[in-house]
Order: structure tokens, then sequence, then C-alpha cells
């Protein structure tokens, strides 16, 4: 099975297991355990089905991310965690984040190595923000932050070219929202909900700035590429 087809049926899986809870609000425990069991057996499949060897140490603490989150994910679901907790927690995802593309640099990335950092990610702010909703009772629209990026998959699916390399203020800006996003994710747990939402506000806002300026670099490089 082809890469695009497999992240075509990863992207709409994750825009649809969000919304299964909102459709059918009893459902919210049993959603969790498929967002619990898709995410290993999706990222087991994605991680072993690279065909680049060998990997990479990065790639290793990039995993270990997206386990920390299905931690968070159920310990948040069985009352375990106290919110303080959560928040250390989530705080460490982003520190082993910095800690992986510390190590990239130091030891080398591959094109997997980077695509695999992208997609978990993604996944993680996904889980971060469905137990917002779903356990800290932030309004519905907290699933922007995980559902956007798939959401923009699809609009961009016809426009990205096979290898892109952004501008460097592009790289930075998107990659410091997505930094921002995750600690809005964790402070979510422990300052009170107004300014939460304030805050979730800005952010969000902010991610559809840097996807709407990913789009329109990937349409300035197609226009470029016919008028050749």
């Amino acid at each position: 099975m082809g890469y695009s087809i497999v992240f075509s049926f990863h992207a709409a899986v994750s825009l649809l297991i969000p919304l299964i809870p909102i459709i059918f609000p009893g459902l919210v425990s049993t959603t969790t355990l498929v967002l619990a069991v898709y995410a290993p057996v999706f990222f087991t499949y994605f991680y072993f089905g690279n065909q680049i060897k060998p990997y990479k140490p990065a790639d290793g603490i990039t995993a270990g991310r997206l386990f920390l989150a299905l931690f968070i994910l159920f310990g948040t679901s069985s009352n375990y965690f106290s919110y303080s907790t959560i928040f250390l927690l989530i705080v460490f995802v982003e520190a082993l984040d910095g800690l992986d593309g510390y190590v990239a640099r130091k030891t080398g990335t591959t094109p997997f190595g980077a695509v695999w950092d992208m997609e978990t990610d993604a996944f993680v702010i996904l889980i971060l923000s469905y137990i917002s909703v779903f356990y800290l009772n932030y309004p519905w629209w907290i699933l922007g932050f995980g559902m956007i990026r798939y959401l923009f998959y699809f609009l961009y699916y016809n426009l990205k070219p096979d290898k892109t390399v952004f501008p460097k203020n592009l790289s930075r800006f998107s990659k410091t929202i997505c930094v921002s996003t995750v600690l809005v994710m964790a402070l979510l747990w422990v300052i009170p909900m107004k300014t939460g939402i304030f805050l979730g506000l800005i952010n969000l806002l902010l991610l559809i700035v840097s996807f709407l300026w990913e789009g329109s670099y990937y349409l300035e490089l197609r226009s470029h590429t016919r008028n050749l």
C-alpha cells in the first residue's frame, strides 16, 4: 500500500475519531479506547514499514513522545493523574520534542525521520486537544488544534510537491506555533478556563495562519513550476 494512501486513511481517521463523542456523547470512553488502540497500530505500521534504514536515534525519542501522550490519555481517562501532574507530563512531552531535534542535528536524520517527527507532532496534539475537551470540559472548538493539520492535509493534497523545503522564516514560525500549541494544551490544566479559552483562541488563529502560509507557499511553487 502506498504511503499516500496510508496518510490519506490516517488523516481521515484522525478527523473522524474526535467527532464521535460530539455526535454520540455517551461514547467518550469507547472513543478513548479506539484512539488508544489505533495510535500504536498505525504508528507501528508506519515505523516498521519504513524502507529507509538504519533508523536514527532521534526517531526513537520521537516514538517515546507518542507513547508518553498515550500514557497521559490513559491516566486522564481513568482519573489517575492530578491536573498538575498532567501539566508536567505535557511539558515533558514538549521537552522530548526539543531533545529529539537536538539529537537529530547531532546524529543526522532521514526523509523518513522528518515525516515521522511531523506525524507524531500532529497526533500528539490531537490527543492533547481530545483530553482537554472530553476530560477537562473545554469547548468543542479546542479539537481544532488536533484536527486542523489533517483538514489542511486534504486541502493541500494535490498542491504539495514531493519534496518541499520551506523558507527559514516559514519553518521557524511553524515550529514556534507547534511548540506554543503544546504549551497551551499544558496550561489549560492549571489556569482558569476563561484564560485558557483566550489563549486557545489566539494560538488557534496563529495555527491557522501557519497552515495558510504553507498553502500559499505550495501555490507559489506550483505556479512557478508550471511557468518553467
